[in-house]
């Protein structure tokens, strides 16, 4: 198990623990719940993918369950933003919708689904490499929904830019991937060096969409108090 992979998915499991004891509206805490399943799937993967394998005869199953996962996430707290600011959701469902469908048909088709990785996106050839991009994607209504809010919104701008810490710095694994690589085929820096990086990427992430739970929750509790006064 991986430790930094754990440290996220606990971040954001007490995250919705909180929300869920206070009774804090329920799509935050939802989105809070499914990105927490989904790093711990990523931080099990070692463990979960070879039975899966075994099992379904697909390689890097856990793989495509966690990202999958995520942009699923991504889409349900752009919606949460969007709906605070008052802007409309339909884009991020697009862009949600084609990401998840895209990445499921590179992955079905092509060889991610027969070459057993530690990491996907770093399997050599053309579908890694579209498959990076379409996950990269997928994690953009969270960022997008966050820089705009913030700019409409002054009451909730913590909770915008937490959001949109999140989505930036998030989508900057997606990117790394893309980056690395000389051509279809190289990979620029070994896997040893990349790991790391990515998982430190994404508990910065992770940290700021669990204190963005907990900001939200608290302004739930303070909003219940005043209208109860």
């Amino acid at each position: 198990m991986d430790p930094l992979g754990t440290a996220c998915a606990v971040a954001l499991a007490l995250s919705a623990v909180y929300r869920t004891a206070v009774r804090a509206p329920w799509p935050l805490t939802i989105g809070l719940w499914v990105t927490s399943v989904s790093q711990l799937v990523s931080a099990l993967v070692t463990t979960l993918d070879p039975p899966l394998m075994d099992l379904t005869g697909w390689a890097n199953l856990s793989q495509i369950i966690t990202y999958v996962l995520m942009v699923a996430s991504s889409y349900i707290f752009a919606r949460t933003t969007c709906e605070v600011a008052g802007m409309n959701t339909l884009w991020a469902l697009v862009i949600t919708w084609a990401s998840i469908i895209g990445m499921t048909a590179v992955y079905l088709i092509t060889n991610l689904s027969t070459t057993p990785s530690l990491v996907v996106e770093t399997i050599p050839g053309a579908p890694s490499y579209v498959f990076s991009w379409l996950l990269a994607v997928g994690l953009l209504p969270t960022h997008i929904a966050a820089v705009i809010g913030a700019k409409k919104g002054q009451e909730n701008r913590v909770l915008f830019w937490l959001f949109g810490i999140y989505g930036v710095v998030g989508a900057l694994y997606p990117l790394l991937m893309v980056l690395d690589r000389v051509d279809m085929y190289t990979l620029r820096w070994p896997l040893e060096a990349t790991y790391p990086i990515v998982w430190t990427i994404q508990l910065v992430s992770f940290t700021a969409l669990s204190l963005a739970g907990v900001v939200g929750a608290r302004r739930h509790i303070q909003s219940g108090a005043a209208n109860a006064s």
